[in-house]
């Protein structure tokens, strides 16, 4: 199964034939507009967001899927789905920056994390997407700090798929998945697809030579077994 993940900087429908031609089963968008369905003949899409320019989608392939009973409109941007034989999360994390929208709404993983707790702990699960974040700045932090969300997660048995493939550790990451500003010397790494109960078979991260012109984040392309 190939599952991509990527910040596509809005404008999708502009951008989708760069992804589609990866044929993959599900893909997790961040910044993505809300299309029709006949956008996508080959997969149905789900989508969540406050406007209808910027939101996060996710799109399924021969994959039959319900939405979760228990989506929480007010977590920004958290998109959970059931697919037949496992739960996943697409994730667009707002951070501190969610306040904007209300004093009930809530940005930071960790707290999203905790409230599907239950639907990420009864199956095979998949939570990808732009983390916003990384252990290098958790120093800074007097609350959301990264260790937090992976220590969590790991006592749920998620792993990094990057972070496992390629016996890499936080924060010392050789591939960058953001490049700030577009510049090739602002690069960190802040896109993340935890999985539980999945053999990860390989995971590419797109070259900056390719996608810089579309978007400042590059796509995750993870294949899993």
């Amino acid at each position: 199964m190939r599952v991509i993940t990527w910040n596509c900087n809005q404008n999708l429908k502009d951008k989708f034939y760069l992804l589609d031609k990866f044929n993959a089963d599900i893909i997790l968008i961040q910044e993505a507009e809300q299309l029709p369905p006949k956008f996508f003949p080959d997969y149905i899409y789900q989508w969540t967001g406050l406007n209808d320019k910027k939101g996060v989608g996710t799109l399924f392939k021969n994959k039959e899927y319900a939405a979760s009973a228990n989506f929480n409109k007010d977590l920004i941007y958290y998109l959970p789905a059931s697919v037949t034989d496992f739960n996943l999360i697409n994730v667009w994390a707002y951070g501190h920056r969610a306040s904007k929208f209300g004093s009930e709404v809530i940005g930071y993983p960790f707290d999203a994390f905790k409230y599907y707790e239950d639907f990420i702990g009864i199956k095979k699960t998949i939570i990808l997407g732009d983390f916003n974040h990384s252990v290098i700045w958790d120093a800074k932090m007097n609350n959301n700090k990264f260790i937090d969300i992976y220590n969590y997660l790991k006592e749920r048995n998620f792993i990094s798929a990057y972070h496992s493939f390629n016996n890499e550790d936080f924060g010392s990451e050789l591939i960058a998945t953001l490049y700030h500003t577009k510049n090739i010397n602002k690069k960190y790494h802040i896109d993340y697809a935890f999985v539980k109960g999945f053999t990860i078979s390989n995971i590419e991260i797109g070259l900056y030579a390719d996608w810089i012109e579309y978007s400042d984040h590059m796509p995750l392309i993870l294949d899993i077994n």
